[in-house]
């Protein structure tokens, strides 16, 4: 897994970093947790199955300082390798492992829609996934220049529904630059190419989306205490099938800021965002040819705030100002923020509590914003240094925008997504990973094409060479 932390190449205390190696192991067997442990808070469905939601894709107050959060697989396996990190070790390991999943609401559906009807006559409501893959993980340092290379490719097959079998990938290339002891970054590629998310774009057929992100970042220290920093990132997403085709999506973003460090764990920034989105198939509103492309304007204030040893805040908050090219019909301005609290009582311990208010789509359907309302809570323990333990409960409200294809449809579209889910991983040794996920998740809405039950079970195994 790539760590992105903006060229510091610190360690942290060792509670913490057992706790982020964790974090990296539990994303490894399906299990839903932040990019960091005091980092990016949750996100609903970042556990996928094949055909399941992918993680939203926020554009207000991810991929600020640091190089953006890659696209989560849908897999649900791009994150395989945890524990290391950008440590200045020269690595390359050949990865492969295999997963088996049975998901009991494949199409996400509600129980009430016949599947043979709502899907196809020969389609199958549960299903049985098998998920096999092979990939590299390499690292390079060459004087203070370090060079991270992670590449995979997974077979998918599913027992009933073949018509869906695919080859998804995964790759991300990460340069870490420094230059000389005030000057440092990123530049980087992410891509994935995977099924797309059934709950998401409601088409039912095999729709392999291609997201792929180009970003560059620079931090530059004025001193003991200042810092300028910014970046830009260029998003482009595909969708193989035609009738998803008006989630097709291009964006570029820019950001510059400033950050005042009190001390290592403590500090304040104010940052300007920028987003050009286009979308290249145009779409209608009302039956009426509109142009879906915008443009947003971000101000936000980011606080890193250690309130004890054991206690850090998190908090990213501001206002957002979104307006469409041609019409004002579904703008939007208001507050958005994320905030964590992370609270580590010991060694083996962690409690994460997150919020957040975000203006923000899944990256299987671009075109479909929402407001998102939610909290989450996630316990964690390591009662040993080779068995890991973890409990996600998190709670969403999406209110859909004006020009989102949904609210169009329908007038007006609210849901409530809910879900619980735990995970076990088992480290016999470094270089065998088994792990056991279990989820439950409930949507409703105001449309019921929208509302559904899911479970899902996974089991896998993956062994680094």
């Amino acid at each position: 897994m790539i760590q992105r932390n903006f060229g510091r190449r610190g360690g942290s205390k060792a509670p913490i970093r057992a706790l982020a190696i964790f974090v990296g192991i539990s994303a490894y067997v399906g299990v839903t947790a932040p990019a960091a442990v005091a980092d990016a808070p949750l996100a609903p469905n970042t556990l996928a199955a094949e055909g399941a939601p992918a993680a939203p894709i926020n554009y207000n107050v991810s991929g600020l300082i640091t190089a953006p959060t890659p696209p989560v697989n849908t897999n649900g396996i791009n994150l395989i390798n945890g524990p290391d990190v950008l440590t200045g070790e020269d690595r390359l390991n050949v990865l492969v492992g295999d997963q088996e999943s049975y998901d009991d609401n494949l199409f996400r559906i509600p129980s009430s829609f016949p599947v043979g009807t709502t899907v196809s006559p020969n389609a199958s409501r549960g299903d049985d996934i098998n998920n096999g893959y092979l990939g590299l993980d390499g690292q390079w340092t060459v004087g203070r220049q370090i060079f991270d290379v992670n590449v995979r490719a997974t077979e998918n097959r599913f027992s009933h529904n073949s018509n869906l079998n695919d080859t998804s990938t995964n790759a991300e290339g990460l340069w870490n630059w420094e230059v000389g002891s005030f000057l440092s970054g990123q530049a980087g590629v992410i891509y994935t190419h995977s099924l797309a998310a059934f709950a998401a774009t409601r088409y039912f057929g095999r729709d392999m989306v291609t997201a792929t992100q180009y970003f560059g970042s620079f931090r530059f220290e004025l001193g003991p205490h200042w810092a300028v920093l910014g970046g830009v990132r260029q998003t482009d997403t595909n969708h193989s099938a035609f009738d998803a085709g008006s989630s097709d999506f291009r964006s570029k973003t820019g950001n510059i800021g400033i950050e005042y460090a009190f001390s290592a764990d403590n500090t304040v920034g104010i940052q300007y965002l920028y987003t050009d989105g286009h979308y290249p198939n145009e779409g209608t509103l009302n039956n009426v040819p509109f142009d879906f492309d915008y443009k947003d304007n971000k101000t936000l204030v980011i606080v890193k705030y250690a309130v004890t040893e054991k206690t850090l805040l998190d908090f990213t908050g501001g206002f957002v100002r979104r307006t469409y090219t041609v019409e004002p019909v579904g703008a939007f301005s208001g507050a958005v923020y994320r905030g964590n609290v992370t609270w580590t009582p010991t060694d083996k311990t962690q409690l994460l509590v997150s919020g957040w208010h975000q203006l923000q789509a899944y990256l299987d359907a671009q075109s479909d914003y929402y407001i998102a309302n939610g909290e989450s809570i996630t316990p964690a323990w390591l009662p040993t240094e080779k068995l890991t333990l973890n409990f996600i409960a998190s709670h969403e409200t999406q209110n859909y925008i004006a020009t989102s294809p949904s609210a169009i449809a329908f007038g007006s579209r609210h849901d409530t997504d809910t879900y619980e889910q735990l995970g076990v991983s088992y480290i016999p040794w470094r270089a065998l990973t088994v792990g056991l996920a279990i989820r439950a998740e409930q949507r409703k809405s105001t449309y019921a094409y929208y509302t559904y039950d899911d479970k899902l079970v996974r089991v896998n195994v993956g062994y680094k060479f």
